[in-house]
């Protein structure tokens, strides 16, 4: 199990404002979290293209009004 101290040190050391301005270049349309990781990964801008490299992210940015949540991507 990781400790509570990992944890806080592992989000301590990210670079939120660098995370947010990468999120923000890809979302030219409506994306998932997951999407967003992905294209993220294969343009090498992350180390993994897992969903919560992300998500975190992304859910701050809209509490903060800079992106736009539609819960649903239309299909």
């Amino acid at each position: 199990m990781i400790s509570e101290e990992a944890r806080r040190d592992s989000y301590d050391s990210l670079d939120k404002e660098n995370r947010y301005n990468l999120i923000l270049e890809v979302l030219s349309k409506p994306k998932t979290a997951k999407e967003i990781a992905i294209e993220l990964y294969k343009n090498k801008k992350i180390m993994d293209n897992e969903r919560n490299a992300t998500a975190p992210r992304l859910t701050e940015l809209v509490k903060k009004r800079k992106s736009k949540s539609d819960r649903k991507k239309d299909m």
